[in-house]
């Protein structure tokens, strides 16, 4: 399928991320005089080509005398590794692609530590381009405290993070208010990244896996297999959002709250924002009130698209999917989600599906494990969730028919699903399993 580029976006362009390349990059050549390699005697150039949120698509190059980005349109540019021009702007795909300028490309734990440098540095445009494992006697990191999280309350991270579906690993924090991979973020968008730890992340108010809390922010194909512990307002992937969204994502650790409360799977805190297509299967211990197994406490927010599958406990306000839900301008939607955990316990207010509800709340087509123990409160019935057996929950008619999950290869159907992978639990399109 052809598309059309966005050429207004190309000659507005000052700089294009041009780089001098190598004739060995190039994929699929031969031996000497090869018809590949005389083309790679003759590139000068090269410019990486990104949708308009960052995600990268491919290189296209030029020949020697042509780094003139309006020559596109005369078919002096090529595919990475071809001598085949690039005519009438035909690529393969089926978005608009522009050349993005001011790029960071980081390959290493030492331009990550350099976002924190200075405000311009937070606000700029990175792309991760292979797996870094965090060495804690370099940079970015403190011998107390362990990782200085990227962007907080007075200078937060505003940016955009493309982890290119790479992951940081050897991460640990014991930090204090905004703990996360990236403390604070705001109007900032990060995906496609991954947090893996063995050591944990501890801190005091607003801590979670990728981000400590966010604002006005998307954070879209992240996951975290962290152990993660705050004293109020954690979650697997976000601590806290407002006016954020959380999409395609997931969480694996285990993950506690102190004295303060509001724990979630995904996020703790949830201020008019969505969380959308997204698993926790790591076990919830919330010692105070509002402990979910996607998220603590919801305000006017949109929860859909999502399940729970671990162990769940708190004091107040517990359930399989929402702690507590309140609504004071609009109504929060709690639908098409699934309980999968096997109970649910606490000392007051705990359900299948939500703990508590204040306000105004579209509840509906929820799913809970038909043997889910617990004393549940009967305040809202509804609220329990239909009954299904695990037999059931394992299988994709369910998600994909009843309760309307889109299942396919990209993100706009992010459910996959295989008998033989992720416990036969619908499992994200861009992991690998």
């Amino acid at each position: 399928m052809s598309v059309k580029i966005n050429i207004s976006s190309f000659l507005n362009v000052r700089m294009l991320c041009f780089s001098f390349i190598l004739g060995f990059i190039l994929a699929g050549c031969g031996g000497e005089g090869s018809l590949c390699n005389s083309f790679a005697a003759l590139i000068t150039h090269s410019v990486n080509f990104y949708d308009e949120n960052l995600d990268f698509i491919e290189i296209v190059q030029t020949k020697a005398g042509s780094i003139n980005p309006s020559d596109i349109r005369n078919g002096s540019w090529y595919r990475a590794g071809e001598n085949l021009p690039v005519i009438n702007h035909n690529l393969n795909g089926d978005i608009s692609f522009y050349a993005v300028p001011n790029v960071t490309v980081v390959t290493a734990q030492k331009q990550l530590a350099a976002i924190n440098m200075d405000n311009a540095a937070l606000s700029g445009k990175y792309i991760l381009m292979n797996d870094v494992e965090l060495d804690e006697n370099e940079d970015g990191f403190d011998a107390n405290n362990g990782w200085k999280p990227i962007g907080n309350l007075s200078a937060p991270f505003s940016g955009v993070f493309n982890g290119n579906f790479h992951k940081i690993t050897n991460l640990w924090i014991n930090g204090h208010n905004h703990t996360g991979f990236f403390g604070f973020a705001k109007n900032a968008q990060i995906r496609n990244i991954g947090i893996e730890t063995a050591k944990g992340i501890k801190g005091n108010f607003f801590v979670g896996g990728i981000v400590g809390a966010a604002a006005n922010s998307t954070v879209i194909n992240g996951h975290v297999m962290a152990n993660i512990s705050a004293n109020m307002a954690v979650g697997g992937i976000a601590g806290s959002i407002k006016d954020s969204v959380i999409a395609n994502s997931y969480s694996a650790g285990n993950i506690k709250s102190g004295s303060n409360g509001v724990v979630g799977g995904i996020a703790g805190l949830v201020n008019d924002s969505s969380v959308t297509n997204s698993y926790s299967a790591g076990n919830i211990n919330g010692s105070s009130t509002n402990s979910g197994g996607i998220v603590g406490s919801v305000y006017d927010a949109f929860i859909t698209e999502n399940y729970f599958v671990g162990n769940i406990r708190g004091s107040d306000n517990v359930g399989g999917i929402a702690g507590c839900v309140e609504s004071y301008f609009i109504s929060s939607t709690i639908q098409n989600n699934a309980a999968v955990n096997p109970s649910v316990e606490g000392a007051y207010g705990k359900n299948r599906i939500i703990g508590n509800i204040s306000g105004g709340a579209a509840i509906s087509n929820n799913f809970a494990l038909e043997s889910m123990a617990g004393n549940f409160s009967s305040q809202i019935p509804e609220n329990y969730g239909e009954n299904k057996t695990m037999n059931e929950l394992k299988m994709k008619a369910v998600y994909e028919t009843d309760l309307g999950w889109k299942f396919g290869g990209d993100k706009d159907n992010p459910w996959k699903w295989d008998a033989n992978k992720n416990n036969a639990l619908p499992y994200l399109y861009w992991q690998k399993l």
